[in-house]
C-alpha cells in the first residue's frame, strides 16, 4: 500500500467567447496512481518510457513510484523542452 495518495486539481475557467465575461469554473481531481495506470505500459524505443514533470522541474507522475518528486529541472533534456510553449515528441536522454 502507497504511503502517500497523490491528486492533481484541475481547475479551468470557462469565458464567453465573444465578451471574455467569466461563465463559469471547470474543476476536477484525478488520482495520480489512476492516471499513471493509464500510460505504465508505453514503451519508447527498447529502454524509453513516459513520466509527467511540472514546470518547476518536479516529476509528479511516473508508473516508476520511486521516481515521484525528483526534480530534474538541471537535466539537459528538461531544459530543451521547458521554455516550448507546446511540445510534441521525442526527447533522447543519455544517448
Amino acid at each position: 500500500m502507497e504511503k502517500h495518495r497523490m491528486y492533481w486539481r484541475l481547475i479551468e475557467l470557462i469565458l464567453d467567447v465573444a465578451s471574455s465575461n467569466l461563465l463559469g469554473v471547470l474543476e476536477t481531481t484525478i488520482n495520480e496512481t489512476y492516471l499513471s495506470g493509464l500510460y505504465a505500459n508505453i514503451k519508447i524505443g527498447d529502454t524509453g518510457g513516459f513520466f509527467i514533470v511540472g514546470s518547476d522541474g518536479r516529476v509528479i507522475s511516473d508508473a516508476d513510484r520511486s521516481k515521484l518528486y525528483q526534480n530534474i529541472n538541471s537535466e539537459p533534456y528538461f531544459k530543451k523542452i521547458i521554455n516550448i510553449e507546446s511540445f510534441r515528441g521525442v526527447v533522447t536522454i543519455d544517448g
